[in-house]
């Protein structure tokens, strides 16, 4: 199990008592290896329009909290590209793991 459930109670805490001042908080502990294969690379460019800065990396599995300021620093398009691409074939630098979403994976790094 990815999620470490008494420091998620603890965020909450801080959230419903507004104490929490954080633009974004992992809620996972499980660090993945920064890294930038080709697939991750186009994507990133899909998403962003420019390429990345910077070898990848976050922790597992797409848990995690960001303030309403920070959701708003993107532009709309931005997720309604990312929602359209979820639904769309994965670029040919991929290698698509049955059952899972190409597109999906690779957000998680993108916070």
């Amino acid at each position: 199990d990815h999620m470490q459930w008494g420091y998620l109670s603890l965020v909450m805490k801080a959230i419903e008592r507004h104490s929490l001042r954080a633009e974004f908080v992992h809620l996972n502990h499980p660090r993945l290896v920064a890294s930038l294969s080709p697939c991750r690379e186009k994507v990133f460019r899909q998403v962003f329009d420019r390429p990345p800065r910077e070898m990848l990396g976050s922790y597992c599995c797409a848990q995690f909290l960001i303030s309403r300021s920070r959701w708003h620093a993107n532009p709309v398009e931005r997720y309604q590209r990312m929602l359209e691409m979820l639904f769309g074939e994965s670029p040919e630098e991929c290698h698509d793991i049955p059952g899972h979403s190409t597109h999906c994976l690779m957000y998680e790094v993108y916070w």
